[in-house]
């Protein structure tokens, strides 16, 4: 264990675009009757989310010996799909609908693609601890988006 400071930037680059959008984008024609989620998945999104971040920026091992290859590729994209995503969702007047719009073929992708990032890390460095993060955030941030989505 250890600093890492790739770990740490795939980490930065998920949250950034979050961050921005509380600060700076925040969604217009939110639902006030929209019940809430339950304790339970929002408790599980938020540890896996502090899970994932802790494992990457503490992997520095992790990450000493990796070589490109195909996960590093699928990790990018779906970064940039991620950004794109939200650029989507900033272009159309930031509104709260398309935080949870479909992408092709994708439901909720503002939920999947970050998710998709941070597994495609866990592959790729070959984390079990940070795959079993993203596992517990999958489970939460997926269900609590999906059921954001359905009152959008």
């Amino acid at each position: 264990m250890g600093f890492s400071l790739i770990g740490t930037l795939i980490g930065i680059l998920v949250l950034m675009p979050s961050i921005l959008f509380f600060i700076k984008y925040p969604p217009r024609n939110v639902p006030v009757d929209a019940p809430s989620v339950g304790f339970f998945y929002i408790s599980l999104e938020k540890i896996g989310q502090i899970l994932c971040l802790t494992v990457l920026v503490s992997s520095k091992e992790s990450f000493q010996d990796v070589q490109v290859n195909i996960w590093v590729l699928l990790l990018v994209l779906s970064l940039i799909v991620y950004y794109c995503l939200w650029i989507r969702y900033i272009n159309n007047g930031h509104d709260y609908s398309w935080l949870w719009k479909p992408f092709l073929f994708i439901p909720i992708p503002l939920a999947v693609f970050p998710i998709a990032t941070f597994g495609f890390t866990a592959i790729w460095i070959q984390s079990y601890w940070l795959g079993g993060a993203v596992v517990i955030l999958a489970i939460g941030h997926l269900t609590v988006s999906w059921k954001n989505s359905n009152y959008a």
